[in-house]
């Protein structure tokens, strides 16, 4: 029998902005423990919420980018449920209004387009940190998280793939980058995946019991987790058993999941509309401010690269990763259409890989980027090649403040001298049947010659030798 696997998400972003969720404690990440917290987030009695505008800010944000309708009139609600590193003893968070309703993505996978919708996306706040393996006898709690804004983005179960939920979470972390509403770092926990997972035989619309890996903290993390997921619930019908509804917990040094509690039902938690918290009011003036603001977004720019620029898909998508690099991408190219593949060519091949190693980004990159340009115009101007292009980039690292010109003109001129009529006439003479049928009107075979000329003699002006063979 085959089976069908149907995957939901529900994904929990850390917002950046500067204060907690409903104090003025601040929410920077990875300070000593216990260092980031006030009466207000450790719960003292008689101690008052209040609203951070940024979160609700970011929320509308999101909404637009994922094409939600965004709810003009929303309200808190307290979640109830106990855990150690939730002083409270409930968390505030949304569920009978959410900020964003609806809403869909569409990605772009193996198998072609595919549209997932979402449910909604609402806010919350944060849980502490428990730790559990610094200690033989005790756990210890880290409250710095406690309160710290989330927004939490609930997926409609569309899904059929492991290669569509790492394509969904990247292209998510990519949006809430541009949109600079988060560093959506996984492996920081300030983007964390919990994935829903039944399989039904293939064909059949059944929803079968599901179950919950909870904190998935990587992309790779979420393929083995649902694909080990997937093979165990299949192994369970396919014996005549049942699976039953539990919480998961992926274990990454077995690649196994294993159950950590039966699954909560939502009616457990005892929500209510939290009555220290105002009701939220949002214009369409207010939306509409927001939107305008908001930044060009990632498929925006796709489109640029692949229809303005010419690129290829996989390069577009290479160079729109991070968007200071097609920042700078676009700045190179502007007005000069020649470079367009040599540029992109030259960052994903060279630039990238270079400040990735020195753990640099194109902010503190300091080579004017005139010098490049005029490196890249040499090399598509064939006045110096691609491996000539390479010697002077070193060149360039080591003196950047260096006179590009002449670091060119010295590789031109201690250049071999050829003898371009000499070259032509020896590799018709070498491919005499090739030669009579590109002189027969087989100009196809133009690349052919070009290539054995390039083996044959480094360095050559192929622009030359193009236009003397015709």
């Amino acid at each position: 029998m085959q089976w069908e696997t149907i995957i939901g998400l529900e994904i929990h972003i850390q917002l950046n902005t500067l204060t907690k969720a409903f104090c003025s404690d601040s929410a920077k990440f990875s300070n000593d423990p216990n260092t980031q917290t006030s009466i207000v987030s450790l719960a003292h009695p008689g101690t008052l919420p209040k609203l951070n505008v940024k979160q609700i800010e970011s929320a509308i944000k999101l909404g637009l980018a994922m094409h939600c309708q965004i709810n003009h009139s929303s309200y808190f609600e307290r979640k109830q449920y106990f855990y150690p590193d939730l002083p409270k003893g409930y968390q505030i968070s949304q569920q009978a209004s959410p900020i964003c309703i609806g809403g869909h993505i569409d990605l772009i996978t193996s198998e072609g387009i595919k549209s997932i919708r979402l449910h909604h996306i609402h806010m919350e706040e944060d849980a502490g940190k428990s730790i559990h393996d610094t200690d033989p006898t005790w756990s210890k709690i880290d409250l710095n998280r406690a309160g710290v804004p989330l927004l939490e983005m609930v997926t409609e179960p569309d899904f059929r793939s492991a290669e569509e939920v790492t394509v969904f979470l990247s292209d998510l972390q990519r949006l809430v980058r541009y949109l600079d509403i988060s560093d959506a770092n996984m492996e920081e926990g300030s983007m964390r995946c919990d994935i829903n997972v039944s399989v039904r035989p293939l064909g059949t619309s059944e929803l079968r019991e599901r179950c919950e890996v909870k904190n998935v903290n990587s992309r790779r993390f979420a393929r083995r987790a649902l694909e080990f997921e997937a093979n165990r619930q299949i192994k369970i019908w396919e014996s005549g058993g049942e699976v039953k509804r539990n919480t998961m917990q992926f274990v990454p040094e077995e690649g196994i999941t294993i159950p950590i509690r039966s699954k909560e039902s939502a009616h457990d938690y005892r929500y209510f509309p939290d009555p220290d918290l105002p009701p939220i009011k949002v214009t369409q003036a207010q939306i509409d401010v927001i939107k305008s603001s908001s930044p060009m977004l990632p498929q925006a720019y796709l489109d640029i690269l692949i229809k303005e620029k010419n690129l290829s898909r996989a390069d577009a998508i290479i160079l729109i990763e991070d968007q200071s690099n097609v920042h700078y991408y676009l700045e190179l190219v502007k007005d000069r259409p020649e470079i367009n593949k040599f540029a992109s060519n030259w960052m994903i091949q060279t630039l990238i890989p270079y400040l990735k190693d020195h753990h640099q980004t194109i902010h503190n990159f300091t080579i004017p980027s005139t010098s490049i340009i005029q490196l890249l115009t040499a090399v598509s101007r064939e006045t110096i090649t691609n491996s000539q292009a390479q010697e002077i980039w070193k060149d360039i690292l080591s003196n950047p403040t260096g006179p590009i010109e002449q670091f060119i003109q010295n590789k031109v001129s201690a250049s071999p001298s050829f003898d371009i009529n000499h070259i032509v006439e020896e590799i018709f003479t070498t491919f005499p049947i090739e030669a009579a049928e590109y002189k027969g009107g087989k100009k196809k075979l133009l690349g052919f010659f070009l290539g054995e000329i390039k083996k044959r003699y480094p360095g050559v002006n192929v622009k030359a030798v193009q236009e003397k063979m015709g």
